[in-house]
């Protein structure tokens, strides 16, 4: 997992990656740290870049992400999110968003 460390490096990524992961943390959050593991190997197992953001850090993308509770899990394609998660992540339906864009879209 690498770490955003600006809105400038995200509004990169939504320019240059074709589909990729953002996973939200907060300093405190224990839910946060255990749910890292899981969503670091989904996001493995389909091949997907995976990135963190602590929410205490980037202010700004907080607010423009609407980003009120950790973790939170948005998956983006083609500089869209296409699915988020807050709080109690359902790694099934997670797993099944990665699988869906991979089967259904073409990403290079």
């Amino acid at each position: 997992m690498i770490d955003i460390q600006s809105y400038n490096q995200y509004d990169e990524l939504l320019n240059n990656e074709d589909y990729f992961i953002v996973y939200t943390t907060a300093p405190g959050c224990s839910v946060c740290h255990a749910d890292y593991p899981r969503v670091n190997q989904l996001a493995k197992e389909h091949q997907f870049p995976v990135y963190h953001v602590d929410i205490s850090r980037i202010p700004m993308l907080t607010g423009q992400l609407n980003l009120f509770s950790s973790p939170t899990v948005l998956i983006y394609l083609k500089g869209k999110e296409y699915h988020r998660q807050v709080r109690i992540i359902d790694f099934e339906e997670l797993a099944y968003r990665l699988a869906e864009i991979k089967e259904h879209y073409e990403v290079k």
